[in-house]
């Protein structure tokens, strides 16, 4: 048995992820529940094989010397793999993130056109974010390709490692790869602005100097793509914000208010009958009034802003969840750990009482409304219908004759 095996195995299997560790067996991770694979336990010994396998001399010594590392490996004709190698009370591990030979099509994740058409934008900075595992970089890599696909500009992408080698279509797309060609984030974002390119893809945002170039790329004529390890749209301009010193503050929140377009926070839910996962989405655009709020320094009132922006199709992660659980595409207990106040999720799969689809981003008073609008006719429809069933009822043509008594119903 080789990891080409295992990953085959993993592919076959619609695993995203494939675990490898010594005295253990192989596991892989389906629709978010790992699940071991029925083989014997890996020796310590077949792991550093295994291991070795995948890494070429260069990242065999750094490998050596750091303990740890990120790397990509290609199985032809099977899958390219996001791998990270390390060492752990068992010896050697490994983790490998399966990674899709096709982009997802932008259709398939269920937000709105306005999110897409912003790949027409010149300017400015978007933002794909969420916590490990929730698919930000594919959501990002199918935005990317709707650029690649319609617009003719240069795309420069910095990555660590690359994970998706993307085919130029209407763009010139140049890739490099911290580490291999390039040293770091930061150095490439500096070199980038002598590389005439139209956007910019940074894989992450992992610290103040990348942070930095970003925003002033973004302020400087590129659209700007990036990720973030964040929770939340809210949370995310907090990150953002908070990386740098006190002093530097008020210039961070005006480059983020003059260069935000948006923030797209994503989460991977259970289907209801476990056998996918379903994204759910919290959005927040750059509109002028968000932009004051960073400007000004009222990010607490972010959240509000989302929930009063469905106009502009923005949603809060709450309703985007509200709506799987309403739709019986999720269980109620599958969505509560994606929300801080996930008693007030609705208990289960509700039938509307009127004919007309609610859309996921249809702001809750309006839902309400829409609701009491449809009980409300709903009640006069009942009341019709018992006096229809009234049997010899003499209704007399002379109003005076008319009693302001109440028909018994």
């Amino acid at each position: 048995m080789t990891i080409d095996d295992l990953i085959q195995f993993a592919v076959s299997n619609n695993a995203s992820d494939l675990h490898i560790s010594g005295q253990e067996s192989p596991v892989i991770r389906v629709h978010g529940r790992l699940k071991n694979i029925d083989t014997p336990p890996l020796t310590e010994e077949q792991v550093t094989t295994m291991i070795d396998a995948t890494l070429n001399d260069e990242s065999k010594k750094l490998y050596k010397e750091n303990w740890d590392i990120d790397y990509c490996y290609d199985v032809e004709g099977v899958a390219r793999c996001r791998a990270n190698a390390y060492l752990g009370t068992r010896g050697a591990c490994a983790s490998f993130r399966i990674i899709r030979p096709n982009v997802l099509p932008w259709e398939s994740f269920g937000l709105p056109d306005n999110v897409k058409d912003l790949a027409k934008k010149e300017k400015g900075l978007i933002l794909f974010t969420g916590p490990a595992g929730c698919g930000k970089s594919t959501t990002m890599t199918s935005f990317v390709d709707i650029i690649n696909n319609t617009r003719s500009a240069h795309i420069l992408t910095l990555e660590d490692p690359i994970e998706f080698a993307h085919t130029p279509k209407q763009c010139l797309i140049s890739q490099r790869q911290i580490g291999e060609n390039t040293k770091s984030f930061a150095k490439a974002l500096e070199a980038a602005m002598r590389e005439d390119p139209d956007i910019i893809v940074v894989g992450e945002m992992r610290d103040r100097e990348t942070i930095q170039l970003a925003l002033t790329a973004a302020e400087t004529g590129h659209l700007v793509i990036s990720t973030l390890h964040t929770n939340s749209a809210p949370k995310t301009i907090s990150r953002i914000i908070n990386t740098f010193p006190s002093s530097e503050q008020g210039q961070i929140r005006t480059m983020l208010g003059e260069g935000l377009l948006a923030v797209v926070s994503q989460a991977l839910v259970p289907s209801k009958d476990k056998q996918s996962v379903v994204p759910a989405f919290e959005i927040l655009l750059g509109t002028s009034s968000v932009k004051s709020m960073i400007r000004g320094n009222k990010i607490h009132e972010l959240s509000s802003a989302i929930e009063t922006g469905v106009k502009y199709n923005m949603c809060t992660m709450f309703h985007s969840l509200e709506q799987l659980i309403i739709n019986g595409t999720c269980l109620r207990e599958d969505c509560m750990k994606f929300v801080d106040n996930p008693d007030n999720l609705p208990q289960g799969q509700e039938e509307p009482q009127y004919g007309t689809y609610q859309p996921q981003y249809l702001h809750r008073e309006q839902r309400q409304a829409t609701q009491e609008a449809a009980d409300s006719t709903q009640n006069n429809q009942e009341v019709l219908d018992a006096i229809h069933e009234i049997e010899d009822v003499d209704i007399p043509n002379d109003p005076e004759n008319v009693s302001n008594d109440p028909v018994p119903v």
